[in-house]
């Protein structure tokens, strides 16, 4: 009896064993079948570049006149055209995933290689555009409505290395400030139009203050990493996150 009970045992545990290899030790390698660079020129030579800390870089006057006004322009068009408001316990606002960008000018942005290396010079990381799958690679977020935030929080990431957010400002007629910990304090910014802001949303904490009456906030937020490898339990994370945030 006690040798069969083992016996059991063993076999349960080797079993526990292989599904714990099979999620955590099996590397996922991202699908990149999706990505086709292009090379415009569409970066400003004179930027003006902040380096608030080694993970968290402010830059103005990022885009060229002409390619700006098409991201903002297009970005207003998507916004007015999918309007669908996303309600949770983190955020009041309307968010929109990569699915309603691709085939437009900000799907071309987001592929734009000569963006990529700027990222990675900035950041001194070789950077990787994210999983074809991922529909955090590029979304559209409008604060449209008085109220409008999103609540202190941290970025998931199921890669294996660091993932970088670059938030885009599209449209800014608003007080809204985006606030960030860093060493343990507070720290605000009210971003400018045509401007970004590259950093590490996985481990720097941040939140933004609720839109007031007749103000807009319109940006776009892209996701890189510098190791975009992965595992089945990560994408497990991924899809309890999607299914509950809707992004």
């Amino acid at each position: 009896m006690f040798n069969k009970l083992t016996k059991k045992y063993i076999i349960t545990l080797f079993i526990v064993c292989l599904i714990i290899y099979y999620l955590i030790f099996n590397k996922i390698i991202p699908d990149n079948t999706c990505i086709k660079y292009n090379y415009d020129n569409i970066l400003n030579k004179n930027i003006n570049i902040n380096k608030i800390s080694h993970n968290l870089i402010y830059i103005t006057d990022i885009f060229k006149d002409d390619c700006f006004n098409k991201i903002q322009e297009i970005s207003t068009h998507i916004r007015n055209s999918n309007i669908k408001d996303n309600r949770n316990f983190l955020r009041k606002n309307t968010t929109l995933s990569s699915d309603k960008l691709k085939n437009t000018y900000i799907n071309d942005i987001y592929f734009n290689k000569n963006l990529l290396d700027f990222l990675s010079t900035q950041l001194d990381k070789n950077l990787n555009l994210v999983d074809c799958s991922d529909i955090s690679s590029m979304n559209l977020i409008s604060y449209n409505k008085p109220n409008d935030y999103i609540y202190w929080h941290k970025d998931p990431n199921h890669y294996f290395g660091n993932r970088y957010t670059v938030l885009i400002m599209t449209k800014n007629t608003s007080t809204v400030k985006l606030m960030y910990k860093l060493n343990n304090e507070i720290f605000s910014l009210n971003m400018e139009e045509n401007s970004i802001l590259i950093f590490d949303g996985s481990k720097i904490e941040h939140r933004t203050t609720p839109l007031e009456e007749n103000e807009e906030r319109d940006l776009l937020s892209f996701t890189y990493c510098d190791d975009c490898n992965t595992n089945r339990l990560n994408n497990i994370s991924v899809w309890i996150k999607n299914t509950l945030l809707g992004y």
